[in-house]
């Protein structure tokens, strides 16, 4: 097969007998896939990397620190749920004693449950190959994480037994 993220240059078939059919239209959908970044963007990131002054990623780095820390100690007291503490990334997995919560069979019951009673999304683990688990982004403000949060133990309280 053709891998996509390494095509670059030119492709050119030659199909005397007319046998590729479907597959010309494969690879005209494939060249006309932007699979990275447009030139524009490429060509602003110098200066946007050198000149993005340093205040902003200190910024940054206490404001997803500050984040991880609210979610972290709301899940810690919330029943059936079990924090991992980031390590530098934007997003929390959170583990889920699913035997307490009798009314869904995994991860991703429980979050289409959460999403559908409270609101709130979270990705299910499995596809990131953790099952029973469930990720949630860190980079909200946190009046909307406390909210969520607030919402999360509002729905594990519901259905834990």
């Amino acid at each position: 097969g053709i891998n996509a993220e390494y095509m670059g240059g030119w492709l050119v078939v030659h199909d005397r007998h007319n046998r590729l059919g479907a597959a010309k239209q494969g690879f005209f959908n494939l060249s006309t896939v932007i699979l990275g970044p447009n030139s524009l963007v490429q060509s602003a990131l110098p200066a946007i990397l050198h000149e993005t002054p340093d205040e902003y990623y200190t910024f940054i780095n206490e404001s997803l620190q500050t984040n991880a820390e609210i979610v972290y100690n709301a899940i810690t007291q919330i029943k059936g749920l079990t924090p991992v503490r980031p390590g530098g990334a934007m997003y929390l997995m959170v583990g889920i004693d699913i035997g307490h919560f009798p009314d869904y069979t995994d991860d991703v019951e429980f979050s289409k449950a959460l999403v559908v009673e409270q609101a709130v999304f979270v990705l299910p683990g499995g596809i990131f190959g953790a099952p029973n688990f469930f990720r949630v982004v860190i980079c909200p403000p946190p009046d909307k994480l406390n909210d969520a949060m607030a919402r999360l133990n509002e729905f594990c309280e519901a259905h834990y037994q």
